[in-house]
């Protein structure tokens, strides 16, 4: 998906169109005075990196370490 790229007068102007793209699953890049913002939907256990492999390039997750449910207590004397 190609994100959407709008000025930041386009932002405030048409707040409907980037949230409908955003709502859609784009990212919507706002250029500001002297930096970029990333405007999209915020969708809870999903890669926090979706929309920036143009910044970093490909990026892939790692599973988490499987445990065997048992804790460790320190103990302390």
């Amino acid at each position: 998906m190609e994100p959407t790229t709008l000025t930041l007068a386009e932002f405030q102007r048409d707040f409907q169109k980037a949230r409908d793209r955003a709502q859609d699953g784009y990212s919507v890049i706002v250029k500001g005075d002297g930096a970029d913002f990333i405007f999209e939907k915020y969708v809870p256990n999903e890669n926090p990196f979706r929309g920036m492999e143009h910044i970093f390039g490909p990026i892939r997750r790692f599973p988490k370490p499987k445990t065997n449910g048992h804790k460790t207590k320190k103990s302390h004397h």
